[in-house]
């Protein structure tokens, strides 16, 4: 969708959703996701593909293995700061009545779930169009 419409902006927004804290940890995915953007970007995408190929929930072993495959051990601490990022994240979530990923908003339209590629390709034509 990006090459297709390049004036669309993808914003993540960091949530824990099922897994508020990893057991054995003082820590959760959202925390050290974000703690790897804001601090170590160039490991930010193979930290994200490595997390996102674990089809169930992370434990203290397989985020410990991530961090070292990648260096960035020193994100697994949590930061006062993203901590509350995420909090408020939460917040405006529940507050529009989302639940869970993929979640867009589109214009002042809430899709809080997957949309096929055509179909979604023609909300963001329609969209464009009325800016």
């Amino acid at each position: 969708m990006i090459k297709d419409f390049p004036e669309v902006r993808v914003v993540n927004v960091y949530l824990p959703f099922q897994q508020r804290l990893i057991p054995g940890m003082e820590t959760n995915t959202a925390w050290y996701a974000l703690n790897v953007w804001e601090n170590d970007r160039d490991n930010y995408a193979e930290v994200h593909r490595l997390m996102m190929a674990k089809p169930s929930h992370h434990d203290k072993k397989s985020i410990m293995k991530i961090a070292e495959l990648t260096n960035t051990q020193d994100s697994l601490k949590v930061s006062e700061k993203n901590r509350l990022k995420v909090e408020k994240n939460e917040r405006i979530f529940a507050q529009l009545g989302l639940r869970g990923t993929p979640s867009l908003i589109i214009g002042d339209e809430i899709i809080p779930g997957f949309m096929p590629p055509a179909q979604l390709n023609e909300l963001i034509k329609a969209q464009l169009a009325t800016d």
